[in-house]
């Protein structure tokens, strides 16, 4: 089983103060040992909001 990400889960980690790669790293911390991936269209709207 795995996890795919949606943009809320990594915007509501920026709104605390994280950027990407904390946010990222958070994430597979509390999934511990599932996969993670992020959509497309996830990435291009997570990547809009830490720009």
């Amino acid at each position: 089983m795995g996890l795919i990400l949606d943009s809320s889960v990594v915007i509501a980690k920026e709104r605390k103060g994280k950027n990407a790669r904390q946010a990222l790293a958070e994430i597979a911390l509390e999934a511990a040992g599932e996969e993670e991936a992020l959509s497309v269209v996830t990435l291009i709207e997570v990547s809009t909001c830490f720009a």
